[in-house]
């Protein structure tokens, strides 16, 4: 089976149109949330649905010997480590980080 990888689901949304609209079983999904608000929103759709919640970017992505067939993004995702120190907002874009591993996986 295809699986596939959802960088970022905030609501659960775009789980929930893989599953409605797109047909893709929860069992075939993993997301990357690093916000643990956001995954109540995800267990609501689907308690099968993988869940990564990492908080160090993406190491266990990285390390992960999944391989996925599809990834969805929802850019711009931040980093929420930093200090804030000359970058306003006191975080950095994480959304070059996922392109990297999208290529590599």
């Amino acid at each position: 089976m295809p699986k596939l990888l959802i960088v970022g689901d905030p609501t659960g949304s775009t789980s929930l149109d893989a599953i409605n609209n797109r047909g893709w079983s929860p069992e075939d999904i993993t997301v990357w949330e690093n916000d643990p608000r956001h995954v109540y929103a995800i267990r609501c759709i689907s308690g099968i649905i993988d869940i990564i919640l990492d908080d160090n970017k993406l190491t266990k992505l990285k390390e992960c010997a999944m391989k996925f067939d599809f990834m969805i993004g929802n850019p711009p995702y931040q980093n929420n480590t930093k200090n804030g120190a000359g970058t306003g907002s006191g975080s950095s874009a994480l959304y070059l980080d996922f392109v990297s591993l999208a290529k590599s996986i």
